[in-house]
């Protein structure tokens, strides 16, 4: 399971914990083997176990890089 910790602003002391269940499983499909990322409750299939792998590991770490919030009220003056 993959928690993350966020904020949506440096300055703030509030903090909201992502947490995304990420399992990787095999999947026979007819008479082919595949493999099945599960993200929660959604699947996504791979025709490896690398590529599932890989899959996850880019996941991962895009979901740890820095991320902004927009400013809401702003935008929504702004339209």
């Amino acid at each position: 399971m993959l928690s993350l910790p966020t904020s949506a602003d440096d300055s703030s002391q509030l903090k909201e914990v992502v947490r995304m269940k990420i399992v990787v499983q095999p999947q026979k499909q007819g008479d082919e083997r595949l493999w099945q990322v599960r993200l929660d409750q959604h699947c996504v299939s791979f025709r490896s176990e690398e590529e599932a792998r890989q899959f996850v590991a880019r996941l991962e770490a895009r979901l740890r890089e820095p991320h902004s919030l927009p400013d809401w009220p702003a935008q929504r003056m702004a339209s």
